[in-house]
């Protein structure tokens, strides 16, 4: 029966299956949050209330996913894999600044649930070859 169930959840992201919790016959979330990252301009040039990144990056943090943050500078490719130097942050958009870096480290793009394009134009060589 336990195969039967988890079957039931084979369409989810490996990192979103990974966090059910088998109980008692039924699912649960053990961590119900995903990792999303946000390729921006800087964030002290991003307006609380005119930019629809911070409105998108709000909404998630209320429902409890981690945010991440970084630049058209701070991508690269390694070993097959992009990568990217991004700043995890909490917002706060009553405070100035609205947002605190939590913790800046490495980590490769694969291990974010979403990753949001969200960089101004202009569209110039820096963003196509990033994307």
């Amino acid at each position: 029966m336990l195969k039967t169930a988890l079957h039931r959840f084979n369409f989810l992201p490996g990192a979103i299956r990974s966090n059910l919790l088998h109980t008692q016959g039924s699912f649960s979330l053990l961590k119900p949050f995903m990792q999303v990252a946000f390729i921006v301009d800087p964030l002290s040039q991003l307006q609380v209330g005119h930019d629809t990144s911070v409105a998108l990056m709000e909404a998630l943090q209320k429902r409890g996913h981690r945010i991440f943050c970084l630049g058209l500078a701070d991508l690269y490719w390694d070993q097959g894999e992009t990568w990217g130097s991004v700043e995890e942050i909490v917002l706060d958009l009553g405070a100035d600044p609205w947002y605190e870096v939590k913790e800046r480290r490495l980590l490769p793009l694969s291990q974010m649930q979403a990753v949001w394009m969200r960089k101004d134009p202009p569209v110039d060589a820096a963003y196509l070859y990033a994307t």
